[in-house]
C-alpha cells in the first residue's frame, strides 16, 4: 500500500540545538530525548534561571485556608496537574471525591512531577458529603462551573472569604447539580471564544492563583 506518513523534516539549528540534529547528545537510542538534553545543557549554563525546586519544602502550606475539591474527575493527568498547582500555591488540602484518581496512580504521579509528596490529599467517596462537612466547619464553598447563575470569578472587588474551598468538576459533565445547589456561590472564569470553558486543570490554576493574589494584595 501507499504510505500516508509525512516525511521527517530535518531539525534546523537553533539556540537549543546549535548543530541541528547532529548534536553531541545524539545517542542513537530513540527513547532518549535528545532535544530535551540539549535544552538542559543550555539552561544549566544560564545561572539566572530559577527552574529548580527549592531544597526544603515549607513546614506549613502558605495558604492553608484554601482547599480544592475535585468532583469525579476521570483523568489522572488532570489530577496530577491540580496537585502541582496546589503545591506551588501552598494550598491546605485537595479532596479527591468519587471516581477521581489519587496517588499512587501512575498518571497522577507523572503529571504531578513530584508535587504529590508535598500535598495533603484526602480521599472522599462523596463530593456532596465533603462539601457539607467543610461548610459545617465554617469553610465557604465556591463551585467553579459555567451556569446561567455563575458570578465572574475574576471581576469580584472584595477579597475572597477565608477559609475557602473551590470545587472543580468532571471534564465533560462538570460539577454535579447537587453540589452546585449546596455551594455558597457558583463562580466561573470568563471566556471569549467559541468554547465556554477551560480544561479543568487550567481552570484550577487560574482560580487558585487569583484567590491567592487577592488574599496577598
Amino acid at each position: 500500500g501507499i504510505s500516508t506518513s509525512r516525511p521527517r523534516r530535518r531539525r534546523e539549528p537553533s539556540a537549543e540545538c546549535p548543530h541541528g540534529e547532529s548534536t553531541p547528545y545524539s545517542t542513537g537510542d530513540p527513547q532518549v530525548d535528545v532535544s530535551g538534553l540539549a535544552r538542559k545543557h543550555v539552561a544549566d549554563r544560564a545561572d539566572w534561571l530559577r527552574n529548580r525546586d527549592r531544597e526544603v519544602a515549607a513546614a506549613e502550606p502558605a495558604h492553608g485556608d484554601l482547599r480544592i475539591i475535585l468532583d469525579g474527575l476521570r483523568s489522572g493527568e488532570n489530577v496530577g496537574s491540580v496537585l502541582r498547582t496546589a503545591e506551588t500555591a501552598g494550598v491546605g488540602a485537595v479532596y479527591c471525591c468519587g471516581t477521581t484518581p489519587t496517588p499512587p496512580n501512575p498518571a497522577v504521579l507523572r503529571a504531578a512531577m513530584g508535587a504529590a509528596d508535598f500535598v495533603n490529599v484526602a480521599r472522599e467517596p462523596s463530593t456532596l458529603d465533603a462539601v457539607l462537612a467543610l461548610q459545617g466547619d465554617g469553610v465557604t464553598v465556591w463551585a467553579c462551573e459555567t451556569t446561567a447563575r455563575s458570578e465572574d470569578l475574576l471581576a469580584a472587588a472584595e477579597p475572597p472569604p477565608k477559609p475557602l474551598a473551590l470545587v472543580f468538576g468532571h471534564e465533560e459533565f462538570g460539577v454535579h447539580v447537587d453540589v452546585l445547589a449546596a455551594a455558597d456561590a457558583i463562580v466561573a472564569i470568563p471566556t471569549f471564544g467559541k468554547k465556554n470553558s477551560l480544561n479543568v486543570a487550567n481552570a484550577c490554576a487560574i482560580a487558585v492563583f487569583d484567590v491567592v493574589r487577592r488574599w496577598r494584595a
